[in-house]
């Protein structure tokens, strides 16, 4: 893609030229190289000669605010990557940074006992603040071991696929998912959206659209899921 807008353009392949207000202008060789398809964001294509190829080119630029100027940025060699920045101070044995950490993790605790509170089931519970603890504390174990098991169910007749997902933390098994209507792997997407609105997952998947292999991949976590075909809808 050049920073300037050539004199003489390209016989085979298509010219890109990216301009000031972030719009692009194409101009694309058509066949026999005499003749130019240009084309850019907001504006009519048009066919020019060869001749007048960059004038109309120039015109285009300069209506659209310009070419985008060019701005160097710094060499790798003239700073640390961010990467061994991160390592540096996780690595770094340091009382306050272990302090920081302490009053981190106290207040994630906090933030969920206030979230778990609103919960109309914990409202409702004989012993409120007793299952508002526990809750705290089994949510905050780290996660070892995931395991997602499903159970699908075809409905004969009218059709369909049904699912289940058993949610199974540290071997324990924390959660089943109602019954929803989806195919394929659809079980480990409702394991993954309860997971994710229960706190789970909080500091562990840099996006939500993140699958749950990420665990594996980036935190160690040792992930196992699969699938069960029942043949009645009350075997879910």
């Amino acid at each position: 893609m050049p920073s300037f807008i050539p004199t003489s353009f390209d016989r085979i392949r298509t010219t890109k030229i990216a301009c000031a207000n972030g719009g692009w202008v194409y101009v694309k060789p058509m066949q026999g190289g005499d003749r130019y398809y240009i084309t850019a964001s907001g504006r009519r294509a048009e066919t020019v000669d060869r001749r007048d190829v960059y004038y109309v080119v120039r015109d285009i630029v300069n209506s659209m605010g310009g070419l985008v100027p060019y701005m160097p940025g710094p060499l790798p060699r003239d700073y640390e990557s961010a990467e061994a920045v991160v390592a540096g101070l996780i690595e770094a044995d340091d009382p306050e940074l272990g302090r920081i950490r302490k009053r981190v993790g106290q207040a994630k605790k906090e933030r969920l006992a206030r979230e778990l509170a609103a919960n109309p089931e914990i409202q409702q519970a004989d012993d409120p603040a007793a299952f508002l603890q526990s809750e705290v504390e089994r949510r905050s174990e780290p996660i070892k071991k995931l395991e997602v098991r499903g159970r699908r169910w075809y409905r004969r007749g009218a059709g369909g696929v049904y699912c289940k997902a058993y949610i199974y933390i540290n071997d324990k098994l924390v959660h089943v998912t109602p019954e929803q209507y989806g195919y394929g792997d659809h079980y480990l997407t409702l394991a993954k959206d309860w997971l994710t609105r229960n706190g789970y997952l909080e500091g562990l998947l840099d996006d939500e659209r993140d699958p749950l292999w990420y665990l594996r991949d980036k935190h160690g976590i040792d992930l196992q899921y699969g699938v069960t075909d029942v043949p009645r809808e009350r075997d879910l």
